[in-house]
């Protein structure tokens, strides 16, 4: 990791995360967890002044940290002619699939949309109903085209 413009000891987090390339946080985590080599002044604790030598980073890397096996990117990966390479469906067909949901998404919202409306106008039929009971004990009959339509949706 060294480079011509490191310095020969880096004196803050910010330097020492910058030089590994990860974050504040994660480099100050692995001096506790991992035991990162980040020298402190004397009878002093965790909230001190910290530095630390490129060369004993590297050197912690190198024999804290294998290197492991790549996997690749993805489990199932695009070709360059648009094929998966797991099961071979033209990436063509793909986009035509998740074109049809999309349709049968819209014609089921759609079809809730006007199941809903006619939910509505079941209650307020309902209540106009109930209502013209209550008054029918009370006052003459109100025919159904004249009642007045209440908009809240089933309540008693």
């Amino acid at each position: 990791m060294a480079s011509s413009n490191v310095p020969p000891v880096l004196t803050c987090w910010k330097d020492i995360a910058q030089y590994l390339g990860k974050g504040v946080r994660t480099v100050q985590r692995w001096e506790q967890d991992f035991g990162l080599p980040v020298r402190r002044p004397n009878g002093i604790d965790h909230k001190s002044p910290v530095a630390a030598h490129p060369e004993d980073l590297d050197t912690w890397l190198q024999t804290r940290w294998s290197a492991r096996k790549r996997k690749s990117a993805s489990k199932n990966p695009i070709s360059a002619d648009g094929a998966s390479q797991s099961d071979s469906i033209p990436l063509t067909y793909v986009i035509q699939a998740a074109q049809d949901l999309r349709l049968a998404h819209r014609t089921l919202v759609a079809e809730t949309s006007a199941a809903l409306a006619a939910l509505i106008r079941t209650c307020a039929d309902l209540q106009e109903i109930k209502q013209r009971g209550l008054e029918a004990r009370v006052s003459p009959r109100i025919p159904l085209g004249q009642a007045p339509v209440r908009t809240n949706i089933c309540r008693s």
